[in-house]
């Protein structure tokens, strides 16, 4: 069995991306113990690392190979721009029919201006031609906020439909989407896809009903990065307040915002006489500067790479309690019985985070930044959080444990399709 694995992060930098891919190859490997699988990635060391029997192919060769206007430039040129959709099609259909010839033509356009990605790009269509399926593990990434990442992702599974391989998306969290391209390009190809799983049905059934996607085919799983919270430790009792920061665009956390959690969770742990134990699942987007006049009260992690996953999962079970502007530290801490404060500046984290809120059931207080009361919430929240009892805290881990299960039967599922595609053909 050959698998061509898309996924939510080609550089692997951040620890909950890992973790969802990890999964994922892990169930594959289970259902095939001969399989291989062929993941688009950028950094293959990492890649390695998490899945020593994967091979990386390059994303460059996959954005030149989809990119439209790349097999019929000439055209493009000469004919009138409202011919641009009978155009793509045409282009469709080439990849589908003659993806060799294709990627030799498309890697003869870029050596011929002096460009790179020529050979990546007969690497990733021999990659295609090979898989017997083609699947994307989970991510949130059909969302306006990542629409390029999202449209190539789904370009290519439409690719993969197109030439009669079984396609399958896990663990997604889907939306908000106000963009129309995305939106109609959504609609067709999860309405053709084998198997859809969502990591929350809070925001996900909602949006595929509005796009007109048919359910039959879809399954609320919770995140596929569950399983390996799970199996990491017995039910955590640790005794610090766990925080994580996310400094990125997208989560729209500015320096006041970081300065009133900061502030807070440090009064908090001095009434409380306890640590704050930084948690960092992004390399880069985590623990941004505003933290560090934690010093006094703050634990961080030992090791040159605290977003390993290994490491991140220790330090969570350290804690009582999680602060988090960050979705998956919310998942893991939630997964291992520990209560979270889940704060969102952003719709995007607004939609996630209630989103994850909604899969626990209980547990799990979300909080917006924004609000003129953010910081008295914020006290109120942990502080009440920090007394829920053991009982609470172990009906959290056994639905995470639900979700786990969930997940590995939905793969099971998609495991059945495939052999049953193999045995036909």
């Amino acid at each position: 069995m050959r698998l061509l694995v898309d996924n939510s992060a080609y550089h692997l930098e951040n620890a909950g991306d890992r973790a969802m891919l990890q999964a994922g190859l892990a169930r594959f490997k289970g259902l095939w113990p001969e399989a291989e699988a062929y993941v688009i990635a950028a950094a293959p060391e990492r890649l390695v690392r998490i899945c020593p029997w994967a091979h990386a192919v390059a994303p460059a060769g996959k954005y030149e190979f989809l990119r439209a206007g790349g097999v019929l430039l000439g055209a493009r040129r000469v004919l009138p721009s409202d011919s641009e959709g009978v155009l793509d099609r045409a282009e469709q259909h080439l990849r589908s029919r003659y993806p060799s010839q294709v990627a030799r033509l498309v890697a003869s356009y870029r050596r011929l201006r002096q460009k790179p990605a020529g050979d990546d790009i007969v690497a990733f269509a021999g990659a295609l031609m090979a898989a017997d399926a083609v699947v994307a593990t989970g991510g949130g990434f059909i969302t306006d906020y990542f629409e390029e990442h999202g449209m190539f992702v789904l370009r290519l599974l439409a690719l993969a439909q197109s030439m009669g391989k079984p396609t399958a998306m896990f663990g997604q969290g889907l939306g908000p989407i106000a963009s129309p391209g995305l939106a109609r390009l959504a609609a067709r190809v999860l309405s053709r896809l084998d198997l859809l799983t969502l990591r929350e049905g809070r925001g996900g059934i909602p949006l595929l009903r509005e796009l007109g996607v048919p359910l039959d085919h879809v399954v609320v799983t919770g995140d596929d990065a569950i399983s390996l919270a799970c199996s990491h430790s017995g039910l955590a009792s640790g005794s610090a307040i766990g925080l994580n920061i996310r400094n990125a665009d997208y989560a729209q956390v500015g320096p006041d915002k970081m300065e009133d959690a900061c502030r807070a969770v440090e009064q908090l742990a001095g009434a409380l006489a306890t640590k704050v134990a930084i948690v960092e699942i992004s390399e880069t987007e985590d623990s941004p500067a505003s933290i560090r006049r934690l010093a006094d009260h703050a634990e961080r992690s030992n090791g040159s790479s605290p977003s390993e996953l290994d490491q991140v999962l220790d330090r969570i079970a350290t804690c009582r309690v999680m602060v988090t502007c960050s979705y998956h530290a919310a998942v893991f801490a939630l997964a291992m019985g520990i209560p979270v404060v889940a704060m969102y500046s952003s719709a995007y984290y607004e939609h996630k985070l209630h989103g994850v809120a909604d899969q626990f059931s209980a547990g799990c207080i979300v909080l917006d930044m924004n609000a003129s009361t953010f910081a008295a919430d914020l006290v109120g929240a942990t502080q009440e959080l920090w007394h829920m009892d053991q009982t609470a805290r172990e009906a959290l881990r056994r639905r995470g444990v639900e979700q786990a299960e969930l997940s590995e039967n939905a793969y099971g599922r998609f495991g059945q399709i495939c052999d049953q595609v193999g045995g036909q053909a």
